[in-house]
């Protein structure tokens, strides 16, 4: 072998090691990055007419399995979905309490909702065995108003964790947007550079490290093209696209990467009858729009689409069954003759005429005397406009021959024209109908009340139509009827609710009508608290998988640093061994110089 290839072979594999060393401090100094692949410096042969002159560096590779990292990616989707579900839920759960009797063995404190109605039914007991009472009197109003706060309390908190879902999308947007174009901004790089034959490796890794990040906020899969191209799209197979040009439209409008683009949104503020809907209809809650589509329902797993989850349909469907057992409550005892809890103010109908009776400035009056408040409002195609701008629904006036909707009272015009019917089972809690108004029992146990009249005066739950004190003619027919479970106490116009619920009527209760106020309200709880624990089993199970994934694709992809640096110890002494040849041939030629 010759000088000079000797000086080749040594200066090529000085220039190897020297790459070799790079590559591992970059490998261990991104040891601890989630999502880094280890990346694999390579070496070749240099080959002259069959004869080799030396090495060359050639382009890293990335420890890489598509298939484990696929699999780790919708892992991560599912694992943070369950979580946020989870965490949201944890918050309801910790207002749920326990059926049954404390540590201490008072029932009404942190106690379930089961546990408030029984300590008013015990309290109706009570006053059995003292009619005149005034203590015991008292008791029942006070566990009646305990009630209706526990109520108040959970719906509050439906309504809380929905709008808090609700602004965690609103938020999580521009993030998604600008890992989806991130990664755009990097493949198109990449294909540069593998057009000219330059090394992508490093500019893979940052996709990766991206495509991570993203797989932690929705369900996504990914395909490399052959081009140096990443294909990102939801785990329906929906494309997300990363740059213009992927959906058939100039790169250069555009400035990348971006927070504002692909994805869009707006932000709501989220009233009790309001419901998304990519029907047509405007049910209020805006959609997450890409280039003018609506790709709410494809955007699942992760944190956006638990929270789409749980806005669209977990808290619904509670707030439905809270509202049916309100209601239940309202009906049940008002069919015992004892109207201890009141709905929202009926309108009030003069009996000679059969007609709505208005005030001095023609605006419909409730039973309550004051201008009846209505939501829901349709347009004239029956879709449902935003709540009122001053947050408490819209007045009904009437303005010449017809009935409107207007925001204040005082409003001179108004939306749609309205056809009272006004039987009693056409008011609330029933409806009011009409071509441009519905109310039905949705947000009901927000507006759930003791009635007035009883708590002013406890007495009046002993005093019967005649006058006379002590009589226990209504507190028995409560005991005998509005607690029973017997089947002509609990079906037909006494039965629960169980469809048709929620702000679309869409949602039921997931449990019978025909049942007794403990158990409807045992079902309820119990029932919910289902839906708490099971994200929470879910969440244990799929995080262990995660787990393992995690761990196969560390022992493929992950920076091992003991494997590492003993590579560089390798490299060390190779390096040493290089140099000492590249120094023994520059003594060789000096040798051979001086002797010319």
């Amino acid at each position: 072998m010759g000088l000079g290839v000797s000086l080749n072979t040594a200066t090529g594999g000085l220039q190897a090691m020297e790459a070799a060393l790079d590559t591992i401090s970059r490998n261990v100094a991104n040891a601890s990055t989630d999502g880094y692949v280890t990346e694999t410096p390579n070496t070749y042969s240099d080959v002259v007419n069959g004869r080799n002159i030396g090495v060359r560096v050639g382009h890293n590779s990335l420890a890489l399995s598509p298939a484990l990292q696929a699999a780790l990616y919708t892992q991560n989707g599912k694992v943070s979905n369950l979580q946020a579900l989870y965490n949201s839920l944890s918050n309801i759960s910790a207002l749920q309490g326990t059926t049954g009797a404390n540590s201490d063995g008072n029932s009404d404190v942190m106690g379930s909702l089961s546990n408030y109605l029984g300590n008013l039914k015990t309290s109706l007991v009570k006053v059995t065995n003292a009619p005149t009472d005034g203590s015991t009197q008292y008791d029942v109003i006070s566990n009646a108003q305990t009630l209706v706060r526990n109520v108040h309390v959970l719906t509050s908190a439906y309504q809380s964790q929905r709008q808090n879902a609700q602004d965690a999308i609103v938020s999580s947007i521009p993030g998604i947007n600008t890992d989806l174009t991130t990664i755009g901004s990097i493949s198109k790089k990449i294909m540069v550079l593998q057009a000219s034959g330059g090394d992508t490796s490093d500019l893979e890794n940052q996709r990766l490290g991206l495509m991570n990040d993203l797989s932690n906020q929705l369900g996504v899969s990914f395909t490399e093209k052959p081009n140096g191209d990443m294909v990102v799209t939801t785990e329906d197979g929906t494309l997300l696209p990363t740059r213009p040009d992927q959906i058939g439209k100039e790169n250069d409008n555009r400035f990348l990467p971006s927070s504002d683009w692909p994805l869009s949104t707006k932000k709501a503020t989220i009233a009790p009858n309001m419901y998304y809907s990519n029907d047509g209809k405007n049910g209020g809650i805006p959609g997450i729009m890409l280039d003018g589509e609506d790709i709410t329902q494809h955007l699942t797993g992760g944190p956006i689409g638990a929270n789409i989850t749980l806005r669209d349909q977990t808290y619904p469907t509670m707030q439905a069954q809270m509202d049916s057992f309100a209601s239940t409550l309202i009906n049940r005892f008002d069919s015992a003759g004892l109207p201890l809890f009141t709905p929202p103010a009926r309108a009030a109908v003069d009996s000679a005429t059969n007609t709505v009776k208005l005030d001095s400035n023609d605006n419909v009056i409730g039973t309550d005397g004051k201008p009846l408040i209505v939501d829901n409002v349709l347009d004239s195609s029956g879709n449902p406009l935003p709540p009122s701008p001053n947050g408490g629904g819209y007045y009904v006036k009437k303005i010449g021959s017809q009935f409107v909707a207007v925001v204040n009272p005082g409003d001179t015009t108004g939306i749609g024209n309205i056809s009272f019917d006004t039987s009693s089972s056409a008011n609330p809690p029933g409806k009011i109908k009409g071509a441009s108004i519905v109310r039905n029992i949705t947000d009901l146990s927000s507006l759930l009340s003791v009635n007035s009249d009883y708590v002013k005066s406890p007495g009046l739950l002993t005093t019967g139509a005649d006058g006379k004190v002590g009589d226990l003619t209504l507190i028995n027919s409560v005991l005998s009827v509005t607690f029973s479970s017997g089947i002509a106490n609990v079906s037909g116009g006494l039965a629960a609710p169980t469809s048709g619920l929620g702000p679309d009527g869409s949602f039921s209760t997931g449990y019978p009508g025909t049942e007794s106020l403990d158990q409807l309200s045992t079902d309820m709880t119990s029932t919910q608290a289902r839906v708490v624990n099971n994200a929470k089993s879910r969440l244990s199970t799929e995080t262990g998988i995660q787990t393992n994934l995690t761990t196969q694709v560390n022992s493929v992809s992950g920076v091992n640093v003991n494997n590492q640096m003993s590579m560089i110890v390798t490299l060390q002494n190779s390096y040493a061994a290089n140099a000492k040849v590249v120094s023994a041939v520059r003594d060789m030629f000096s040798a051979l110089l001086n002797a010319v």
